[in-house]
């Protein structure tokens, strides 16, 4: 049986694996030299990510009620 897309069951560990990603790129680039500018993304990048996935989900479940409904 095939999971629902709007399950959350899906969707927290992609963004698990995308912000482990991100924070993985800013480690390599920056060679973990906390100093260097673009190390100051490394948390509000994926900040921002989540809260952003959070509203979209929010917008995209208000104009499309669920099966059954």
């Amino acid at each position: 049986m095939a999971r629902d897309w709007r399950d959350r069951g899906i969707w927290h560990p992609v963004g698990y694996g995308l912000t482990a990603l991100w924070m993985l790129l800013v480690v390599t680039v920056t060679e973990a030299d906390v100093r260097h500018p673009f190390f100051n993304t490394i948390f509000i990048v994926p900040i921002g990510g989540w809260l952003l996935g959070l509203l979209l989900a929010r917008l995209i479940a208000r104009r499309r009620p669920r099966d059954g409904e």
